[in-house]
């Protein structure tokens, strides 16, 4: 029969044995732990841990470039659909006999950003050939016909404006005297305007026929490279974009 003396004894022993597995075991480890860091030290062990550390730049890098490819490429999407808008909104004015008394340039900033980036290049043959007659040919004579036609209008409404200046009509501005200058205005007004209309007719069909929407690929639910750019990206877009 155990006795009280005897049950202390073996806890005694038990604690004794714990103990000494325990400091075997912490032993067990730092010997391990200092195998790891000889081998670690050894010129395989260098050659396995460069090649760990030039793989992990080499991820952090790809994933970092296809963050800023894609931020890039929408970016683009955003600028085509705001020239697009503009476009839009010029023709329902005039069409609307709203005349222009400003125009705003369509923009190719973007693009042009991504010719020195070099992503333009990694679009689909098609896409990129879209987008090169596009901003490299077509919008830049745009811009100059639509400036000249502006010019034009400015012009005359300058010529108006002087007319009232030189009568002293600045506060009734509808002075009889200048009613010629402000009767050529208003026709030469309407007139380029509806030529700057006509002109942002093909802008608006140019960017329509441009089979180029990188926001919807990221948000695709069945894309793969999409699920991959939203978890980096986030599901978020413009209206604009959508």
């Amino acid at each position: 029969m155990f006795t009280l003396s005897s049950l202390r004894c073996t806890l005694k022993i038990g604690a004794g044995v714990m103990k000494v597995a325990k400091q075997e075991n912490i032993k067990t480890i730092l010997i391990d732990i200092r195998k790891m860091l000889r081998w670690f030290l050894s010129g395989e062990g260098a050659i396995v841990t460069l090649s760990l550390l030039v793989l992990a730049a080499i991820i952090g890098f790809l994933i970092q470039d296809a963050i800023q490819k894609q931020r890039y490429l929408e970016l683009l999407q955003l600028e085509l659909r705001a020239n697009y808008n503009t476009a839009t909104n010029e023709i329902k004015n005039v069409n609307n006999h709203q005349y222009l008394y400003f125009h705003v340039p369509f923009h190719a900033e973007v693009y042009n950003a991504g010719l020195q980036q070099g992503y333009i290049i990694t679009l689909n043959p098609n896409t990129q050939a879209q987008l090169y007659s596009f901003y490299n040919t077509f919008l830049p004579a745009e811009n100059v016909l639509t400036q000249r036609d502006m010019d034009i209008i400015n012009e005359y409404e300058t010529k108006w404006e002087q007319c009232i200046i030189d009568n002293n009509q600045l506060v009734i501005k509808s002075s009889p005297l200048c009613d010629s200058e402000h009767s050529t205005y208003l026709t030469v007004q309407q007139t380029y305007s509806e030529f700057i209309a006509r002109s942002e007719v093909n802008v608006w069909q140019n960017i329509s026929k441009i089979n180029f929407n990188p926001t919807e690929d990221r948000l695709h639910p069945k894309n793969l490279a999409g699920l991959i750019l939203r978890l980096l990206l986030g599901p978020d877009s413009l209206k604009i974009q959508q």
